[in-house]
């Protein structure tokens, strides 16, 4: 058998074996090159790519594909208001990235939009978990090969200042029928 096929348009092309589906069948990817250096040069960028876990399957998987499989299967596991908070951090917020490709969006697109609500802090801290664990879904799938959204800063939470009751607050209190 030969190790390279010379194709019709003048490439050659090879397999290379770049893990099983859930099946055990191998998964093989198809590289080419206009002559056997390019295609051996190419075939060793994938392998490298493979060995060092930089290797994305679809570089073409979009923001809102990705984030919709995650939140179909977390919304299984979850309260309904917390499905609920989820769906408004997607659809209110991190709306703006749902054209991007996952492979494209970095530290600092997720960054700005927590920047754009840095008065709601948590709201920051809300998006954060969102945007983090849609981002571990991604690199669980080999959709990504490292997780932008590590190291996301966020304001601290400033709880509102308790004072006591005044005389006259405490006496309405008391008079207020409950």
């Amino acid at each position: 058998m030969a190790k390279y096929k010379k194709r019709k348009d003048g490439r050659y092309c090879a397999l290379v074996t770049i893990g099983k589906d859930s099946n055990g069948k191998l998964i093989r990817k198809a590289v080419y090159g206009s002559t056997i250096k390019e295609l051996e040069e190419n075939k060793a960028k994938i392998l490298v790519d493979m060995e060092h876990r930089t290797y994305v399957k679809d570089k073409t998987v979009k923001w809102k594909d990705i984030s919709q499989k995650w939140f179909e299967g977390k919304k299984i596991e979850l309260e309904t208001n917390s499905w609920m908070m989820y769906e408004r951090m997607l659809n209110k917020y991190l709306s703006v990235l749902d054209e991007k490709n996952m492979i494209d969006i970095t530290y600092d697109d997720f960054q700005n939009i927590i920047n754009e609500n840095l008065d709601k802090p948590t709201t920051c801290y809300k998006l954060r978990l969102t945007i983090n664990q849609i981002c571990e879904f991604a690199l669980a799938r080999s959709v990504i090969f490292k997780n932008p959204a590590i190291g996301l800063s966020i304001p601290k939470y400033k709880s509102p200042e308790k004072r006591a009751l005044t005389t006259e607050e405490k006496k309405i209190f008391k008079e207020t029928p409950l």
